[in-house]
């Protein structure tokens, strides 16, 4: 499950961004590293914001 972590995030914010467009996926993943635990975010976002 670990290596799903930092997928699953991605696939969110690219399905927000298909309704709705560039700058939706881009609060989504604000959103997501705003709301995610500092010490789970190398997890979620190994490649950062």
């Amino acid at each position: 499950m670990f290596d799903h972590a930092p997928h699953a995030a991605t696939y969110a914010a690219k399905a927000v961004g298909l309704r709705g467009g560039k700058a939706a996926e881009e609060a989504e993943r604000a959103w997501q590293w705003e709301n995610l635990a500092p010490e789970l975010r190398p997890i979620g976002f190994p490649k950062g914001l």
